[in-house]
């Protein structure tokens, strides 16, 4: 797909035979942007405000873990489960209130979600 033919491409994919897509570097950015949250992600969103009193701000994840990058950086993430490639070593870490905030977070949002 052309860059000047990428948001039509993409706002229309069932219109091109496809149910969804896996768009890579450098177009993640272009198709985050053109995304509009579901249910779900406003749940989080807003429980993540609470919990942390700001809201958070959309990332585009790659591939693996990118939780000690997004950490040195001051966002909160945590990696659960092993990590594709062996992107995670024995210096990778995560801080406890994070874990916490994280628990929380989910929690609210289900709550709010299964209301």
């Amino acid at each position: 797909v052309p860059p000047e033919g990428f948001a039509e491409f993409v706002l229309h994919l069932s219109t091109h035979g496809f149910v969804g897509a896996n768009v890579t570097i450098p177009h993640k950015e272009r198709a985050l942007a053109l995304s509009k949250p579901d249910e779900r992600a406003r749940a989080v969103g807003a429980a993540a405000t609470r919990v942390r009193g700001a809201a958070p701000r959309p990332v585009v994840r790659l591939p693996a873990s990118d939780a000690v990058r997004w950490r040195d950086h001051g966002i909160a993430a945590v990696s659960f489960g092993p990590q594709p490639l062996l992107a995670s070593g024995p210096d990778d870490w995560v801080r406890e209130q994070d874990v916490m905030d994280c628990a929380q977070i989910y929690a609210l949002a289900a709550l709010e979600f299964f209301r």
